[in-house]
């Protein structure tokens, strides 16, 4: 088979891969669900905190990257930089989770649920 031959047919690349993506999510969901698999607790943190983390990480990774290459060693282990900028990220990520969006979900939660809303009588 000719290797070039999905080339014109991305559409088609799109449509399979991302039906065979969902139905691979689909299946892993309903088994949690289903209580048939576990995911261990720090997994289900970095899926809860993964929104914070998207928000942080393109900030911190920029920020941390032009620091960070103003040292000479720096130039001599790139993969090295690489991974402690990728970690700081998600470390800036997952302190925003625990210290602004935890705190805002939960005053959020608490207003919506103490909110009294006065019922309205006929004049």
């Amino acid at each position: 088979m000719d290797r070039h031959v999905l080339l014109d047919a991305k559409p088609v690349c799109r449509l399979l891969f991302g039906s065979g993506s969902a139905l691979i999510l689909f299946g892993i969901s309903a088994a949690e669900l289903r209580g048939q698999i576990r995911f261990p607790a720090w997994a289900a943190y970095f899926g809860a905190a993964s929104y914070s983390i998207y928000l942080v990480h393109t900030i911190v990774i920029g920020f941390m990257a032009r620091a960070v290459f103003h040292f000479p060693i720096a130039r001599e282990l790139p993969n090295l930089v690489f991974l402690g900028v990728g970690l700081m990220a998600l470390v800036a990520g997952c302190a925003a989770y625990q210290f602004a969006e935890i705190p805002l979900q939960t005053a959020i939660r608490r207003s919506k649920g103490s909110r009294h809303v006065p019922s309205r009588t006929a004049p």
